[in-house]
């Protein structure tokens, strides 16, 4: 994942096109997508599968406003102040046990491995809480700490209801309340250096 991620951060940051074995890896990583659904039926899982794949590939080549949110030390971030270099987006919420923690470790060591290849502060990230009842500052702070992530360039935020719905639904990303807790894609969305969507990586 760490090979792959510095890959697509190459070629999204310096402006060339794909070339074959980066196209060959999007298309075994699309083909083996993974998407989290909680404790739904097994045909109910699939049937939010392809809508949600659907709906995620379709923001592909779309610009994401400006949106704006709170960091978890409580200073003020805005999608704006991110632009000019990549920019990955993930979508958690920090009473998930199991399948946000491991998108976050995961990322960490990618973006480690990107940023040994690429240099550091060559691309941001951004982490948004999607529970947004519970996913307040402290709890974002505390679970960026307590997963190994965040830094200079990671910014892990919370933000309204509306706010989170409208970057959800720009970005492609389903989530729905299921059994106590949340169902919805493990996916993190790259955007080019303009905030364009230039690919989903997912699983």
């Amino acid at each position: 994942p760490g090979l792959a991620l510095t890959a697509r951060l190459a070629f999204v940051g310096n402006g060339r096109g794909p070339d074959h074995r980066a196209l060959l890896m999007l298309r075994f990583a699309v083909a083996a997508v993974c998407f989290i659904f909680g404790q739904s039926s097994l045909v109910m899982a699939d049937m939010r599968t392809d809508v949600a794949l659907e709906v995620s590939q379709g923001a592909v080549g779309s610009s994401v406003p400006d949106f704006k949110f709170q960091t978890a030390d409580g200073s003020k971030i805005a999608m704006a102040d991110l632009r000019g270099k990549p920019l990955l987006i993930t979508l958690i919420y920090t009473g998930c046990a199991d399948v946000c923690p491991t998108i976050i470790e995961n990322l960490a060591s990618a973006a480690e491995t990107a940023e040994a290849t690429l240099g550091k502060g060559s691309f941001n990230i951004i982490t948004i809480g999607f529970d947004t009842r519970n996913d307040t500052p402290e709890r974002m702070r505390s679970f960026a700490r307590a997963h190994n992530a965040g830094g200079d360039n990671w910014y892990f935020v919370s933000s309204d209801k509306e706010t989170v719905e409208r970057l959800s639904a720009a970005v492609g990303f389903n989530f729905f309340s299921s059994a106590g807790a949340f169902g919805h894609l493990a996916q993190v969305t790259v955007l080019d250096k303009t905030g364009t969507i230039y690919r989903q990586i997912y699983g």
